[in-house]
């Protein structure tokens, strides 16, 4: 029978069930802090206000009333209602158009606005200058 060296455990210690694994070290990634008087001395020369200043100014944000230095490389994003758009004035076949449309409608029921359109587009090419002067005096 060998001989068991100094120190090591009994046989039943041993042996490796489902509740014991092997003396194999941890990674550092899984193993806890060391204890015992390091622990302490660590801790106490640790200044968290210093070790948590990323995370502070990570948190910044920037409000209306907070002045910060320009930075030209950050997009900017109005958040401002924009300006109502104002209608272009009405011209004088426009005026003309909606004058005339009712009618074409009558005679035409049915009929897309494109081609209300074309009809009266037509008409207005067939209205003498001094007619179309008249339109033209409205629209201005």
């Amino acid at each position: 029978m060998a001989a068991k060296p100094a120190g090591a455990p009994p046989a039943a210690a041993r042996q490796h069930g489902p509740e014991t694994s092997p003396a194999r070290p941890l990674p550092s990634s899984l193993a806890g802090p060391p204890l015992g008087p390091i622990t302490r001395k660590r801790a106490a020369s640790i200044n968290t206000e210093e070790a948590n200043r990323p995370k502070i100014e990570a948190l910044n944000l920037d409000t209306p009333g907070t002045a910060r230095p320009f930075d030209a490389s950050r997009d900017l994003i109005c958040l401002c209602t924009p300006a109502p758009k104002v209608p272009r004035p009405r011209n004088a076949f426009i005026l003309y158009r909606q004058h005339h449309q009712a009618q074409v409608v009558q005679q035409h029921p049915g009929l897309a606005n494109p081609e209300i359109s074309k009809i009266i587009g037509e008409q207005w090419r067939n209205e003498p200058e001094d007619r179309k002067g008249q339109w033209k005096a409205l629209a201005e």
